[in-house]
């Protein structure tokens, strides 16, 4: 009996000693080691596409399917200006049919990319562009690029079928203006342009302050201060 005063162990005697606490023991953790990575456990891309579940398809697809399958995966190839040959790569051909790996035989070929589809592409476009024009009263054509070793008048004749075409599209002499950049050769297709169609040319914006520039820099006593000046900087 612990010690106590005789008032409370005369209440221990009559009513007996409480009882004693139990103490929970405490469960250990268990410590669960992941298994080791083996070969077998590594996912590959083979054993990605068997894993995931697909959807079955009754029979072969339509001819209407088909029809729109191939050319929306052709668009993906022309509006992003991919390599035809990318077609073949196994990891694209993967990632098109990875929801879907029965579909990968109506991928179409390489071949199909730069013939057949592509021409129905640009007819498909030209006829919306077409439409469009028809709508516009005028039409500005801006043109980069164009060279010609000789500055000859090569390049407004490329430029004036460009012209035509538009004008023929659209049912109308909608072209009124033509802006390429300052070029002689194109100073020279200016001429000839503005000589056999109602319409104005002029040169890009950006080089009006280069142009500007050349011309105050011809100024006698101007052109000796600049030499003057890229003398002293070197």
């Amino acid at each position: 009996m612990p010690n106590l005063d005789e008032a409370e162990q005369t209440k221990w005697r009559r009513f007996g000693e409480p009882p004693k606490k139990q103490r929970r023991k405490r469960k250990k953790r268990s410590t669960t080691r992941s298994p080791e990575a083996t070969q077998e456990s590594v996912m590959t891309i083979s054993r990605m596409s068997q894993s995931q579940p697909t959807m079955s398809f009754v029979g072969n697809i339509g001819h209407k399917e088909k029809k729109r399958f191939q050319p929306a995966i052709a668009r993906i190839f022309y509006a992003a200006g991919l390599p035809f040959r990318a077609i073949e790569v196994p990891r694209m051909r993967h990632a098109l049919t990875s929801l879907q790996p029965d579909m990968e035989r109506y991928l179409l070929p390489r071949k199909a990319l730069a013939g057949h589809l592509l021409t129905e592409e640009y007819h498909l476009k030209k006829n919306e562009l077409i439409a469009r024009l028809r709508d516009e009263p005028i039409v500005g054509l801006v043109s980069d690029g164009w060279s010609s070793i000789s500055k000859d008048m090569v390049a407004a004749e490329e430029v004036g079928s460009v012209i035509d075409d538009i004008n023929l599209a659209a049912g109308k002499s909608a072209v009124k203006s033509v802006t390429t950049d300052n070029a002689p050769v194109m100073q020279k297709a200016w001429e000839g342009l503005e000589r056999e169609r109602t319409l104005s040319c002029n040169g890009r914006s950006s080089h009006a302050l280069n142009l500007i520039l050349e011309e105050v820099l011809s100024v006698p006593w101007l052109e000796s201060v600049f030499s003057k000046s890229v003398t002293l900087s070197k």
